[in-house]
């Protein structure tokens, strides 16, 4: 129950940061969208594969493998340039 409080609470920010990313200049339903449907995808198959794998492998494999997925997608956001602009600049 509580992770699931937890998630409900991130969900919006995340979204909210997506959408001032996407600006008020342009559409950002379909964007959203995909957002969500991804997010939703990793919230469903996530548990599952890490279960499988602490049932064939150990939890160590999963905690494991949990950690290299979020590392690599940490090495993804590395490049990325800050979009919040300073006042008066």
């Amino acid at each position: 129950m509580l992770a699931g409080v937890g998630s409900g609470l991130f969900g919006p920010a995340q979204q909210a940061a997506v959408a001032d990313v996407i600006g008020n200049g342009r559409s950002g339903g379909k964007v959203l969208a995909v957002y969500q449907m991804t997010s939703d995808v990793g919230a469903i198959v996530g548990p599952l594969v890490a279960g499988m794998l602490a049932d064939v492998l150990g939890f160590g494999w999963a905690f494991g493998v949990t950690g290299g997925i979020m590392l690599l997608a940490a090495v993804g956001w590395l490049p990325t340039r800050e979009t919040l602009r300073a006042a008066g600049s």
